[in-house]
């Protein structure tokens, strides 16, 4: 417990720190495109240092609560990604809407159906409260279940056609590359919402 607490506390102060070097540097003055790369990050480590600390207090009081994040950034492919982010999320949408609705028999349409869920899930709680419901946030799930589809695609031609596929490191660096991009380009979409809740940016 002592390990994730301080894991938290850790992540909690990068965050402050490169908010607060961004606010004194103003780097986020310097292009939309560095504005919303250093608003990802922080958002990222806030919200691992927020779960972090909800986990330990529930844990405190004596309830078995299960990691929200496991690692996502060392993910490589987006599949992984998404069962590393927010488990207890991914859980939910895997047993209430994945499975009651299609499960493995249509692995696309389970696919498609489920991010849509999270997708209209995150309009609701993200672009409602700001006034902004402009379907970016449907439109970035449907992006990654389409992305995360083609992965399953390619994955499979790659393993069959290209020897030691899961062992290069060469591929697994572009692997994880090529995830972090397909995650973090259509971000913007995500974040133009997210900063109207949370404008760490505007003061």
């Amino acid at each position: 417990m002592l390990r994730t607490i301080l894991a938290g506390l850790l992540y909690g102060a990068l965050g402050g720190a490169l908010l607060a070097l961004n606010r004194d540097l103003e780097w986020w003055k310097v292009s939309p495109i560095v504005d919303y790369a250093t608003l990802g990050l922080e958002y990222y480590l806030f919200l691992i240092f927020t779960a972090s600390a909800i986990m330990n207090i529930y844990r405190t009081v004596g309830y078995e609560v299960s990691e929200f994040f496991d690692a996502p950034l060392f993910a490589l492919s987006p599949g992984e990604f998404w069962r590393r982010w927010n488990r207890p999320m991914q859980e939910w949408l895997m047993d209430n809407v994945f499975h009651q609705v299609t499960g493995l028999k249509r692995l696309y349409a389970g696919v498609l159906v489920t991010f849509a869920a999270s997708g209209l899930f995150h309009e609701y709680t993200i672009s409602l409260p700001s006034g902004t419901i402009n379907g970016f946030m449907l439109a970035y799930f449907l992006i990654q279940s389409c992305v995360y589809l083609l992965s399953i695609r390619l994955h499979r031609l790659l393993s069959g056609s290209v020897r030691d596929y899961k062992k290069r490191k060469d591929l697994i660096i572009l692997k994880w590359g090529l995830t972090m991009a397909s995650l973090a380009v259509p971000g913007v979409l995500f974040i133009h919402n997210l900063r109207k809740v949370f404008p760490l940016h505007e003061f």
